[in-house]
């Protein structure tokens, strides 16, 4: 069997830092040593080339630099059977999604990897990542973007659409997405698929203009009082509105600050989403929903919602913010 070739490429993140007095900073040996460390326990079979566009933190991460990264990675997949990306866990659920998004139709699989602590601590799942994106990838025949992550007391490794992702928990970085993960790599490197693995939908994909325009969302999660706490900015108005709402898919709707923010993104003509669990059975106070102009977002992450919707803003698609790209919607 002839060996696989990967394209490393490094952008900083915890995975590509160094402890040191009980700060975590970036650090280029890091990148370079530690990195080249995990390829080479699967050097055997695989080949890595590696390439560092850029080194931030990722919660430095802009749209601008996912697009960069879009870009470069389109420009190389033509050479390799993978592209492993690592990248720091606090934004790396919308960088998935932006790719996911942006690299809809690319052939070349492509993995974020992350690590919940610096790869020389005990226990950093880092390379159990690695690994597992590499034994998926060199498995069969992949399209698309992925996000292996091993969560803690779990065996296996599991791998999750990137345009699914749902926020690291914070109490213990467990990872989780609507629908389920795709795939279970254990520590020997046997793949076991939970379902297909699906193919892009061309028709639907996300192509930017030469120079992209994001037009500003306002971003808001779901708490008590917000309608007191946030107004409506009339004056530099948002392009649109994207609420987060609280697990049950459920928004203040009976607060009358909350329905006067709502109707003064009516009246200003900005349209407002909601990102809501894709379920059958729903609270009363969402019936309130179509009565404020607020318009269901259902199955979507509030990552993907977010990214999905200024990539379309951009694009002047926003309408089809509700319909299904790039695997979004379980």
């Amino acid at each position: 069997m002839s060996k696989k070739n990967f394209l490393v490429v490094t952008t900083g993140g915890t995975i590509g830092c160094a402890l040191s007095g009980g700060t975590i900073s970036l650090d280029a040996k890091a990148g370079e040593g530690l990195i080249a460390s995990l390829a080479g326990e699967t050097e055997k079979a695989s080949r890595f080339d590696r390439i560092e566009p850029f080194s931030l933190l990722s919660e430095n991460m802009t749209l601008e630099k996912q697009v960069e990264l879009a870009d470069l990675i389109r420009s190389k997949s033509a050479r390799y059977d993978g592209i492993l990306v690592t990248h720091g866990s606090d934004t790396l659920p919308f960088t998935a999604a932006a790719l996911g998004y942006l690299l809809s139709g690319t052939r070349v699989p492509v993995a974020l990897i992350a690590s919940d602590r610096v790869l020389t601590e005990k226990g950093a799942n880092g390379q159990a990542n690695f690994t597992a994106a590499v034994s998926f990838f060199s498995s069969g025949k992949r399209e698309g973007v992925f996000v292996p992550w091993k969560n803690r007391g779990e065996r296996d490794t599991k791998i999750y659409a990137g345009t699914r992702m749902m926020p690291f928990a914070f109490a213990d970085a467990r990872a989780s997405s609507p629908g389920g993960p795709v795939a279970g790599v254990s520590r020997e490197g046997e793949v076991r698929l939970f379902r297909g693995i699906e193919k892009a939908d061309e028709a639907a994909k996300i192509v930017l203009p030469r120079s992209p325009v994001f037009p500003k969302v306002l971003f808001l999660p779901a708490f008590p009082d917000m309608g007191e706490a946030v107004s409506f900015p009339e004056k530099e108005k948002p392009a649109a509105v994207l609420l987060s709402p609280y697990h049950s898919s459920t928004l203040p709707t009976g607060v009358p600050s909350f329905r006067a923010f709502c109707g003064a993104a009516r009246d200003a003509g900005v349209p407002v989403y909601a990102v809501c669990e894709n379920r059958g059975a729903i609270y009363d106070s969402s019936l309130e929903f179509g009565k404020l102009s607020i318009v269901p977002l259902r199955g979507m992450s509030p990552a993907a919602a977010l990214v999905k919707l200024r990539l379309l803003l951009c694009c002047g698609r926003e309408g089809d913010l509700p319909r299904r790209i790039a695997g979004d919607i379980p």
